[in-house]
């Protein structure tokens, strides 16, 4: 009877946790509206959704596919290791695997990364919330002030922004492991400390020195036995052996490729005060209130009014103490008056050394011996100070700040009528905003210079996540400040009035963009053929274009000598650097050569205004027999072209399509010729350009372009703002474009559309899209 009944309310319990997963998801769907109805196609931008797309249909694949080589990608060939080359989002990729084995493209899949990341990360506060306050109404504030701050909304394209519920749930597991040491709670906490890890480099730096600052405040605050930290060392030791051979890869492409950040490159990317006041545009309540001169991406990290208000109440207003621990007793006992007078005199030469630091370029300090200690920056003095002020309150606090004899730090941690939980928030708060200063503060710039792997963080405004963390837990405990403060017939009401303007607080205004989800039939081809060898996609530097090569990786998994991550490999670099120049020197097939490539595909649609230079590339490499042509496929205006590079494809010419005329008359070889002279050539798809869409001040507004069909067009559509707005367009004739495709049945190619003014309903910064039916 009584195992029945605990399976009962352990069912019940998990589908409390679901139902409060499923209104963070729900949230999470409205605020992102209209992702959850198109997965397949919506973006932030056709910038870092498709790259980091990419990456979490590469690890569901190499997770399936090829086991231990995970980060030996399929880009960036021959280069090493390229799934280090930015984040490997693994912890992301792994929740993911049942949509990757149902078939789901990579965008769909992304989209559903993001929707559940934004969930998760709610749940996560949410759970530290009711936690440390055994209120879930407080939780609930507390997931949503987290999980939808303005800060993730403006990483719409980084889906592992999105899943920050892994660092809020490394505190609720130290706290729940604090609350009742044992190895199941220890195995939580390494458990939380392994996914956050794997989920985000940035999370797995920033958190786990977080973590560890919490780990000297509880050392500070209360007395455990051997036991307890026996048990947490172990667990925290066991999370690094694990994590090791995901860190490793960036270790050995740091030290192979020189991979590390310049100091310009950080400073860019380090916050001041004024970034913390700015909210990301995609803010429906702060987004249109900052000036434009206070626009700087990545560094909108205003948290919203109500978690700040919620902070201020949590610090002023009664809070009830905690019950479950029992209280220490104080430590007696005065340490030596030589220790304390060392510290202090540390702490002034310290202040002196950050004082020169800071006001001079380079300063010498000569040691005996002839040694010589420069100081640049005060940010070594600045840290060492904070460290010696640690031990020196941890030691004994000076009498005339002290209300005890022989005070510590941890008697006033102990005695203070904030919970212990409430001084993690304030820590990981301070953390974090002194952290996203990056090398504009002393923090960052300590661990910039001091700790190599910090070397590698460009996007240091992201510690700013730790801050929230502690925002998040702060807001839960302003909740049960102000519900103590009305009769208790009223505090539901309290709850939810709280819970209401925490979801307006979070209001978005998104403008979503759209990613062509078909894929190409060259694709399609390098998919189901055996490849002699390596291929490379051109052109290399148009724009999106490597961020859609690397979408379309996730179709064939070939290796490929393009990409596009946060660094890149020397290869690589060689070949774009000779791709900018005004032609293609005879330089650049010798790298390919070299390298192994065997095929090369040119994507005739993204050429633009650099035709004629790959043009006559491909005619002078065929005249000299490095490059064989293979086939044409039918993709855009102008065609996808395949050749190959017989010195490393022997077989080559088995992959030759066969000489047979299309629709138009042509055998390849003759649409080859065509093409090198700038004729057309005929496609057997619906295919069209937008010329014109938009207005500009003072003028009126308008949609221009045309389409063709071998079937002919019936209709062109435009959808406004992912379809919230459509209207059919005109037809009208295109000499221009008849004659240059006299192939289709259409008289009227052309489309338009002319308004005095914005169609209603149509926003400014609204995305376009044009259907031809």
């Amino acid at each position: 009877m009584v195992p029945a009944i605990r399976s009962r309310l352990s069912a019940v319990r998990i589908g409390r946790e679901v139902l409060f997963f499923s209104f963070f998801l729900a949230i999470a769907a409205a605020l992102t509206w209209p992702m959850v109805r198109q997965l397949s196609t919506i973006v932030s931008d056709t910038g870092d959704p498709l790259l980091n797309a990419w990456i979490v249909d590469w690890d569901c694949y190499a997770m399936t596919h090829r086991g231990a080589s995970i980060f030996q990608a399929n880009v960036f060939y021959p280069g090493k290791y390229p799934l280090a080359y930015s984040e490997n989002m693994l912890g992301v990729a792994v929740l993911m695997l049942p949509s990757y084995l149902a078939g789901a493209s990579a965008l769909t899949t992304y989209n559903l990364a993001m929707l559940l990341g934004f969930a998760f990360s709610g749940y996560g506060a949410f759970v530290l919330g009711r936690k440390t306050t055994s209120s879930a109404f407080a939780g609930v504030v507390a997931g949503v002030l987290y999980a939808f701050v303005p800060f993730r909304f403006d990483h719409l394209s980084h889906v592992q922004i999105a899943w920050g519920g892994w660092l809020p749930l490394i505190f609720a597991a130290l706290l729940h492991y604090r609350e009742r040491p044992s190895v199941a709670r220890a195995a939580l906490l390494c458990g939380a400390l392994v996914m956050n890890g794997a989920t985000n480099v940035h999370w797995l730096l920033f958190g786990f020195f977080a973590y560890g600052a919490s780990l000297v405040l509880l050392a500070l605050a209360e007395r455990r036995d051997r036991t307890f930290w026996m048990r947490l060392g172990i667990a925290t030791f066991a999370a690094v052996v694990v994590l090791y051979p995901i860190l490793r890869p960036y270790r050995v492409v740091s030290q192979l490729y020189r991979m590390k950040r310049n100091p310009d490159e950080v400073m860019e990317l380090s916050a001041n005060v004024m970034d913390w006041l700015v909210a990301s545009d995609r803010s429906a309540v702060y987004g249109s209130v900052p000036a434009s001169k206070f626009n700087h991406s990545e560094r909108h990290l205003f948290p919203g009014l109500v978690a700040v208000l919620l902070t201020i109440a949590a610090l002023l207003l009664p809070l009830p103490r905690e019950q479950s621990m029992p209280a220490e007793g104080r430590v007696r006992g005065s340490p030596p008056r030589a220790l304390l007078h060392t510290l202090d005199a540390l702490a002034v030469l310290m202040v002196v050394f950050a004082y020169i630091g800071a006001v001079t370029d380079r300063f010498g300090l000569h040691l005996p011996g002839g040694h010589i200690i420069w100081l640049t920056t005060a940010s070594k003095p600045m840290m060492y100070l904070v460290l010696i002020a640690i031990i020196r309150l941890s030691v004994r606090i000076p009498s005339r700040f002290a209300r005890f004899p022989d005070e510590r730090l941890g008697d006033r941690i102990r005695d203070s009528r904030l919970p212990l939980p409430m001084w993690i928030a304030l820590l990981c708060i301070v953390i974090g905003v002194l952290g996203s200063f990056g090398l504009n503060g002393f923090f960052h710039t300590f661990l910039f210079e001091k700790v190599s792997i910090f070397r590698s963080v460009r996007a240091v405004a992201r510690w700013a996540a730790i801050a929230y963390v502690g925002l998040s837990l702060a807001a839960a405990y302003g909740v049960m400040a102000i519900a103590a403060m009305v009769p208790p017939r009223a505090r539901s009401l309290v709850h939810l009035a709280l819970v209401l303007l925490a979801l307006n607080d979070v209001r978005t205004a998104i403008v979503w963009d759209y990613a062509i989800p078909t894929i190409p039939p060259v694709t399609q081809w390098i998919r189901d053929t055996a490849l002699p060898g390596p291929l490379i996609e051109l052109p290399i530097d148009a724009e999106s274009a490597q961020y859609y090569y690397m979408l379309w990786a996730t179709t064939h998994h070939k290796l490929v000598m393009n990409g596009t991550s946060g660094f890149e490999p020397p290869v690589f670099l060689k070949l774009h650097d000779l791709s900018t120049e005004p032609s293609l020197p005879d330089e650049f097939t010798d790298v390919l050569l070299r390298n192994q490539c065997a095929i090369v595909v040119l994507h005739g649609e993204l050429l633009a205004e650099q035709t004629p230079k790959y043009f006559d590339w491909i005619h002078r490499e065929l005249l000299s027999g490095r490059l064989a042509f293979l086939r044409r496929f039918d993709h855009g205006a102008d065609g996808d072209w395949v050749f190959a590079m017989p010195r490393n494809a022997a077989s080559w010419q088995s992959l030759r399509a066969p000489a047979v005329p299309d629709a138009a008359g042509f055998t390849p070889s003759q649409n080859l010729a065509r093409l090198l002279e700038g004729k057309a050539t005929y496609n057997n798809i619906t295919f069209g350009r937008l010329d014109v869409h938009g207005a500009e001040k003072g003028t009126p507004f308008r949609i221009a372009g045309w389409a063709l069909s071998p079937y002919s067009v019936r209709d062109v559509i435009a959808r406004f703002d992912p379809g919230n707005v459509t209207m059919r367009l005109a037809r009208v004739p295109r000499a221009d474009v008849a004659g240059r495709w006299p192939w289709y049945p259409d008289a009227t190619p052309g489309f338009s559309a002319d308004f005095d003014h914005r169609p209603h309903g149509v926003r400014k910064a609204g995305r376009l899209q044009i259907e031809i039916v």
